[in-house]
């Protein structure tokens, strides 16, 4: 998915990444609505709808009539938990590409690199709450690193991380004094796409299924959690700076909307 995703975006290299974010978003809503229409009911849930139309002029032309009124209310009530009924398990099966979709947008464009005189915090969680005075850390030359807070009751170890120099991606290493095993985490302080923000145990899969693109952690480095705390990525919508998520949820809304008309889907 993270290769497919990365051929999706090759014709948007170049440009402002808000462009790709946009592009992902229309195609999405697209392919909620097709997949949407396939698992559900369009046949039932045209009549409910076409019923539910008809009872709410039911109501209004019978606004003066108290008990043909509410009798209409009722009947409104059951419509739509009927509509309810048939419209949640289609909405149930598009979570998974949903998520997988959401996981990759956030790779992307949840964070962004580091810029000149800023600074993140690097966040290492271990096994063994014994070796938190063992863990030791080296970088390149373009971060400079504050002497860390170990966290004994917790078993974890931060660092402030200065981006001194804006060039190729930097680089820090972990270890832990005595072992063998390190491990490397590229930190990035250039307009590089995708930043891979965190490393985690190979144990917790599922978290790696919504984190994609961070390294697996296979236990010899002592480490289970490596976190970089990189600012929050922000794009311009309409004269206004927002979160990628809202960017997503209006485009892929409006596009799903439009979609629906030219494939005659009922949502």
């Amino acid at each position: 998915m993270t290769t497919l995703f990365d051929l999706l975006l090759l014709p948007f290299n170049g440009f402002a990444p808000g462009w790709g974010l946009v592009a992902l978003s229309a195609v999405s809503g697209v392919i909620f609505l097709l997949i949407y229409g396939r698992c559900s009911n369009q046949a039932k849930l045209r009549e409910v709808k076409r019923n539910i139309g008809a009872t709410l002029l039911e109501t209004v032309l019978f606004r003066r009539d108290f008990g043909l009124c509410l009798q209409a209310q009722g009947r409104l009530f059951g419509l739509a938990c009927r509509y309810l009924f048939l419209a949640v398990p289609p909405i149930v099966i598009l979570a998974i590409p949903g998520l997988i979709i959401l996981a990759q947008l956030n790779l992307r464009y949840g964070v962004r690199p580091l810029q000149l005189g800023e600074h993140a915090l690097l966040k290492v969680r271990l096994e063994r709450v014994a070796e938190v005075d063992r863990v030791v850390l080296s970088t390149s030359p373009g971060i400079h690193a504050t002497a860390p807070v170990r966290i004994r009751s917790t078993g974890e170890v931060v660092w402030r991380l200065d981006a001194v120099a804006i060039s190729a991606p930097q680089q820090v290493v972990v270890r832990v004094a005595g072992a063998s095993a390190e491990l490397q985490k590229l930190i990035f302080t250039a307009p590089t796409q995708p930043v891979a923000a965190r490393a985690y145990n190979v144990n917790s899969w599922w978290r790696w299924l919504f984190y994609p693109g961070e390294t697996l952690l296979d236990g010899k480095q002592g480490l289970t959690e490596l976190v970089v705390s990189y600012p929050p990525a922000q794009y311009r919508l309409l004269g206004y700076e927002i979160h990628w998520l809202v960017t997503f949820l209006v485009v892929s809304l409006l596009s799903g909307l439009v979609a629906a008309k030219v494939f005659r889907i009922e949502i």
